[in-house]
């Protein structure tokens, strides 16, 4: 798996995001529990260190990605984590971030620690598809910020953009075209919809009749 993905290897750090996107699976899986939000759980710094030394033990690869849905989150964890990596391994690593808990401090402390690309999730540049719609309660401005920061710090980015959700025009999806061309990311990730049953949007377009049963 490694060799097929460029020898990068994957690990996740924490499981679970608390936000309540309407599109995320996070929510709808906190439901089954009788939760209101997926509490994110994390493994301690010390077990994923030892993890990483299991992984260079048994395999050879050149960058790690962590895939956690949110790797920034908590930020005592954070500091512990990159103290410690950094100390330990010289490794390039990506991660997932949230604009609005971004900060300069953070991507320079990022990128001090080896990290070389961070995953930005624009989702839609139209405020009322992104806040009301999708319920991402990110304001344009922390966007545009986190794209200064990170290339202020050196770092690659990757914007991640869902089109297709209900309300979505051709002029919304230009209006996050026209943003990703100003903030000149890395990489452009452009994803269609996807209702899943379960989630508050999918749900939505299910009992709208928005989805054809096959």
């Amino acid at each position: 798996i490694i060799d097929a993905n460029n020898g990068v290897a994957t690990l996740m750090t924490n499981r679970g995001c608390p936000f309540h996107c309407t599109y995320c699976s996070n929510h709808a899986i906190a439901r089954v529990y009788g939760e209101d939000r997926n509490i994110t759980r994390y493994n301690s710094v010390d077990r994923v260190l030892a993890e990483i030394d299991m992984l260079k033990a048994k395999y050879k690869f050149e960058k790690l990605w962590f895939i956690d849905d949110l790797f920034i989150l908590n930020r005592k964890w954070l500091d512990e984590f990159l103290s410690k990596y950094s100390a330990r391994f010289n490794i390039p690593f990506m991660c997932q971030i949230r604009p609005n808990l971004s900060t300069r401090d953070i991507l320079l402390k990022l990128k001090k620690a080896g990290c070389y690309k961070i995953f930005l999730a624009v989702e839609s540049a139209n405020d009322y598809i992104r806040k009301v719609v999708m319920r991402r309660n990110i304001e344009k401005e922390h966007l545009e910020n986190t794209f200064k920061w990170a290339k202020e710090a050196g770092l690659e980015t990757l914007s991640i953009n869902i089109i297709g959700v209900p309300g979505d025009t051709a002029k919304t999806i230009l209006e996050t075209i026209n943003f990703n061309k100003r903030m000149n990311p890395t990489v452009l990730g452009v994803n269609i919809f996807s209702p899943y049953e379960g989630t508050e949007l999918g749900d939505y377009c299910h009992q709208k009749g928005l989805v054809k049963k096959i």
